[in-house]
């Protein structure tokens, strides 16, 4: 009774705090809009891959050549597009993303429509991680901290690189997060749906449903190839096998997709081509020894991201002589377990370029309820202060020990988140094992 006068205190201070968190969201939902009315109007490379992908598809043009560089890149150029670009490396079904947009608009009115679409992707995406995993909090901590999630949202500089070049990671980061929000719900054939679409569209999405077959949980696997074969095949009556051919060739025999000589990209491949430049003292140089050819790193990145799957489909049986928790295959995984799948993904992917990087903030979303804990919310800030930091494309040798921190600080933040996620996974997972 005696500290009901203070109530209305602390029922106005809670309001001041939430009133002060959606005021300072006011300028980053500017800061947003600004880079989607710049973006609508840019003229950037990007965009012309996948727009020409498309148009080339719905004229019903031979596509035998998708993956030919030069002869796409003269494609572009055909439609007025002053940046030409090549469809160089994408699955042959990211020529199905834009199909509507090249049959019925032209290529300036289809890159406004584009970019409006992504911010609502992205928006939707970071709503959809709210109703996941915000819910958990209750009160005021609920509110100000969907506030203050997507204020960071709107100032991610991946997501205005995205808008500045007409990417589809925003879409993907939509369609990623549907696949862990289904998942956690326990609607796992609606998740392999969407991983299914994530993996034909970019080639991600290859982890979850590892990790989904070694839990051995049927309805994911199975969403996952109905759509996954769905969009190849659609595309497969359009194309025919040689895209297909190309692509695989790409990626596991081509050293030039992985642009060696320029360690710009966020990955392990450039990270290691890089430190072979650093052995021979001459990174920059186009004879910089390659230290893991494509193929072979296929072969070491496979067999890693295996044990990883393996650890996190199999540490939740328990330690000895505990109870042992309900089966991992009706259980689903957890949002740590998710959230190390992600981080492998960014590591791992041949081209974990800039924009490629809107996907961390659904891993980063997935480790909120991680926040209670002192050691695993730093953590957690400093994964997302590496994550956050904008860095211009441009060549980065690295040549001192300096380097190998300021020219990945990406790499380092999707390193300390995957880290992270491991070590909360390893905590709940003794946790809910440990007997009453």
């Amino acid at each position: 009774m005696r500290w009901e006068p203070l109530l209305p205190l602390k029922t106005t201070l809670r309001a001041a705090v939430l009133a002060a968190a959606a005021l300072a969201a006011l300028p980053a939902g500017f800061v947003l809009f600004d880079a989607a009315m710049r973006g609508s109007r840019a003229d950037t490379h990007s965009f012309p891959s996948y727009y020409t992908a498309s148009k080339l598809l719905v004229s019903g043009a031979p596509l035998d050549r998708l993956e030919d560089r030069a002869w796409f890149r003269e494609e572009t150029r055909k439609l007025g597009f002053a940046e030409p670009d090549v469809f160089w490396g994408n699955p042959p079904p990211a020529a199905l993303v834009m199909a509507p947009l090249a049959y019925f608009f032209s290529p300036a009115t289809a890159r406004r429509i584009w970019t409006w679409a992504s911010v609502v992707f992205w928006l939707a995406g970071v709503e959809l991680m709210r109703r996941s995993v915000l819910r958990r909090l209750a009160g005021s901590m609920h509110v100000s901290a969907a506030l203050g999630f997507g204020s960071f949202a709107a100032l991610f500089a991946p997501v205005h690189a995205n808008l500045e070049l007409g990417q589809i990671y925003l879409l993907l980061f939509f369609v990623q997060t549907a696949a862990c929000a289904f998942w956690l719900d326990g609607r796992s054939f609606l998740a392999g749906v969407a991983a299914g679409v994530l993996l034909a569209l970019k080639g991600y999405g290859v982890l979850f449903l590892g990790l989904a077959a070694l839990m051995r949980d049927r309805p994911f696997v199975k969403g996952a190839v109905l759509s996954f074969g769905a969009l190849a095949g659609l595309t497969w009556a359009f194309t025919g096998s040689k895209p297909w051919i190309d692509f695989f060739s790409i990626h596991f025999t081509d050293p030039r997709f992985s642009d060696a000589g320029t360690p710009v990209l966020q990955t392990l491949k450039s990270l290691f081509w890089s430190l072979g430049g650093l052995v021979s003292s001459s990174p920059a140089a186009p004879s910089v020894p390659r230290s893991l050819p494509p193929a072979i790193f296929a072969l070491v990145s496979g067999a890693l991201q295996l044990l990883l799957l393996t650890w996190l489909a199999t540490f939740r049986k328990g330690a000895p002589g505990s109870a042992p928790p309900k089966p991992l295959a009706k259980a689903g995984p957890s949002a740590f377990a998710l959230s190390a799948c992600i981080a492998a993904s960014l590591l791992f992917s041949p081209r974990g370029t800039n924009h490629a990087y809107c996907f961390s903030l659904t891993a980063l979303g997935l480790m909120l309820p991680s926040l209670g804990n002192l050691g695993r919310a730093s953590a957690l800030v400093t994964a997302s202060i590496l994550l956050a930091f904008p860095f211009p494309f441009r060549e980065r040798p690295i040549t001192s020990a300096e380097d190998l921190f300021v020219g990945y600080p990406r790499f380092w933040g999707a390193l300390v988140l995957l880290a992270a996620a491991l070590y909360s996974e390893r905590a709940s997972a003794r946790t809910e094992s440990s007997p009453d």
